[in-house]
């Protein structure tokens, strides 16, 4: 157990500097796995060994693990698109690129590539778009951000989720709006919050 006040940034890097393995994912306990999950990591690991980090797609389900289609999951899909490619996924213009229009991958269902990140990478002021902020600096580097297109995790949304509290405080849109301002001008972030805005529906059901 870790000491000291609870915050998702020192939790996750507490949790993610502890693992002496190679690759890291950080698991939420409200969430689920698919259980060919790490078999798929393994295969795409083993064929880009230049990995920063691995993503797979994921399926919503609510608090009585009903599965539910949201129109923000096609969204993110067609975000990471560029990701599918294998010549352009390790290209820098390419990593910020899919970044630059929003924070498409879900973090539970990321696989880190510790060995070549280091210690420590959550390293952030935001409190949700912690993240988001930290892929943004990932993708500086030199590597890959290899995608999985298969649905191998369960993110599940209640009312106890943090997103669902940050999104009553304002606390998540106001965020995202300065992840946006790092990329774009203002009229261009107030055109992409309006269609951005789509995702929060998933926390209103």
């Amino acid at each position: 157990m870790r000491d000291g006040k609870s915050s998702l940034q020192a939790d996750w890097n507490f949790a993610y500097d502890q693992a002496g393995t190679e690759y890291v994912t950080i698991t939420h306990q409200d969430d689920i796995y698919q259980k060919d999950y790490l078999k798929y990591m393994d295969q795409y690991l083993e064929k880009y060994p230049n990995t920063l980090i691995a993503m797979t797609d994921y399926r919503i389900i609510n608090q009585h693990q009903e599965v539910r289609w949201d129109v923000s999951l096609l969204i993110k899909q067609i975000m990471k698109l560029p990701l599918r490619v294998p010549f352009l996924a390790d290209q820098r213009w390419v990593k910020l690129g899919v970044q630059s229009l929003g924070n498409g991958i879900c973090c539970p269902a990321v696989c880190y590539h510790r060995t070549m990140l280091g210690e420590g990478i959550f390293q952030s002021g935001y409190h949700y778009a912690l993240d988001w902020e930290m892929f943004v600096e990932i993708a500086k580097k030199k590597g890959r951000f290899t995608y999985i297109p298969k649905n191998l995790f369960y993110y599940r949304i209640h009312d106890g989720a943090t997103t669902k509290a940050c999104l009553k405080n304002q606390e998540k849109t106001e965020e995202e709006l300065e992840m946006f301002a790092k990329f774009w001008p203002k009229p261009v972030v107030k055109l992409l919050m309006h269609f951005y805005k789509i995702g929060y529906k998933s926390y209103e059901k």
